[in-house]
């Protein structure tokens, strides 16, 4: 069964600090800025749901003309919002898109041997979002000819916004899009055909909830992980359950000093991401 909270329900569940100045603004959806998080304010929504984005590009992108990993974030429901420059402002609350403004996001991973550099976009949503939402936004990204690498996207979110990473990796659209997912806290119940296509497609899952989460329930995650794995997928559906009665479980999860063992690595969720492609 589908169980997706009220957007009512989880406003206000997800916000941060209030946020200082650190995005630039930008109201076009013009060339990418070297090394700064601007917002990009678009004259018509995508999809109908997306008014506007933030968008980081690594300090090199302007002079290395290679293909960078896209990680694209999905915020919460307090971060809502019609995708103007005020608005834009928001979705820095939390998670990579936060880390990225107040400089605490690392200009590079090394993962086997390879340093890589993310490309962030973070998208402001209007509504609860909907896979045909991050179809749109890659074709979007494409047809701007942002350059980014299309065997490396990877989606994560938060409350909300893992409800729709969970969504996006379930649908038959955007599913061939995707390397690897990292839903936080998803506030999206488990289908059995949904985990079953996942499972077949062996994308890497890695989800990460808090066990008292007083706002989405942690089965959301036990669920999805369960019938992942039921099905026998390449790479098995990876869960970490904290032991916290709060519903922040993404500060810690994308703090890029946590980390936890995997198959003898030590592994942050971006090194893991990047440990995939299509």
């Amino acid at each position: 069964m589908q169980v997706m909270l009220p957007l009512v329900a989880l406003l206000g569940c997800s916000g941060g600090s209030n946020p200082s100045p650190g995005v630039a603004p930008d109201p076009s959806s013009g060339p990418a800025v070297p090394g700064q998080q601007v917002k990009l304010v678009l004259p018509s929504a995508l999809d109908g749901n997306i008014g506007g984005y933030l968008e980081y590009v690594p300090g090199d992108y302007a002079n290395s003309g290679h293909a960078y990993p896209l990680m694209i974030f999905c915020h919460g429901a307090g971060e809502v919002g019609d995708g103007s420059d005020a608005a834009l402002t928001k979705v820095a609350q939390n998670g990579p898109p936060r880390l990225i403004r107040d400089g605490r996001f690392p200009a590079g991973f090394t993962v086997n041997g390879s340093t890589f550099s993310f490309i962030v976009v973070s998208p402001q949503f209007k509504n609860w979002p909907a896979a045909s939402n991050l179809k749109a936004l890659v074709d979007h990204l494409k047809g701007k000819g942002l350059r980014f690498d299309p065997a490396r996207v990877y989606v994560t979110g938060l409350s909300m916004g893992g409800g729709a990473t969970w969504v996006t990796a379930r649908d038959a659209s955007t599913l061939p899009l995707i390397a690897a997912v990292v839903p936080v806290c998803g506030a999206q119940d488990s289908d059995l055909a949904g985990a079953r296509r996942i499972a077949d497609a062996h994308l890497p899952v890695w989800a990460l909830h808090n066990n008292g989460d007083p706002t989405v329930t942690v089965n959301n995650t036990e669920h999805w992980i369960r019938d992942i794995n039921a099905n026998a997928p390449a790479v098995p559906a990876r869960k970490t359950i904290f032991v916290s009665t709060s519903h922040d479980a993404w500060t810690r999860a994308y703090d890029p000093a946590y980390r936890e063992n995997i198959n003898g690595l030590d592994l942050n969720v971006y090194e893991w991401m990047l440990s995939y492609r299509k």
